[in-house]
């Protein structure tokens, strides 16, 4: 096996990426993710302190780990991660679609902290940033928002929302949304 490691030279998405499927990793086998946590943390504090060219201003690690931290079902670690974000300068060099996939990571993140905000965000502004998404990832974050709503209703909306997954998870495969979040 090939030994990989990171350094503070390389790209943010790519340190995020190393750690974030090594959290992934140990929590998909029942590990102590303890460790990597750890790491994501030290990463996350190295690119906050970072001085940023205006390319490079936007938050590729908290993006990326949050997002893997969210599969893991670590949405208070997610959060933890989202809310060191500068959302103040959204004036991001980046691909359309990159802020608002952001956006729904760290709401899926913060339904952790207030169930009634997310339910409201998801009613009322979530079809807005799924809009603007990639399409190429698009239903992976509507499987996940609609995940964390069905978690967090009952009755015929926990039931609509069943259906939708099981719709997307048919459509595309992505069957890891069948006990998520467990």
């Amino acid at each position: 096996m090939m030994k990989f490691d990171v350094n503070e030279s390389m790209h943010p998405f790519a340190i995020a990426r190393f750690v974030g499927t090594n959290i992934l990793n140990v929590h998909l086998n029942n590990k102590n993710v303890e460790y990597w946590m750890d790491e994501a943390k030290s990463w996350n504090n190295f690119f906050l302190k970072k001085r940023k060219l205006k390319f490079w201003s936007y938050p590729y690690f908290q993006h990326m780990i949050a997002d893997y931290m969210n599969l893991c079902g670590l949405f208070g670690e997610s959060y933890s991660i989202a809310k060191t974000i500068n959302y103040f300068d959204e004036d991001y060099e980046i691909e359309s679609g990159y802020t608002e996939a952001l956006h729904v990571i760290s709401s899926i993140a913060r339904h952790s902290v207030s169930s009634f905000d997310y339910e409201r965000w998801f009613i009322n502004k979530s079809e807005k940033y799924f809009e603007s998404i990639n399409p190429l990832f698009k239903k992976y974050y509507q499987l996940q928002a609609l995940c964390i709503y069905r978690c967090l209703t009952k009755g015929r909306k926990r039931e609509k929302a069943g259906e939708r997954i099981r719709k997307l998870i048919t459509e595309t495969g992505f069957v890891y949304f069948s006990k998520f979040p467990e």
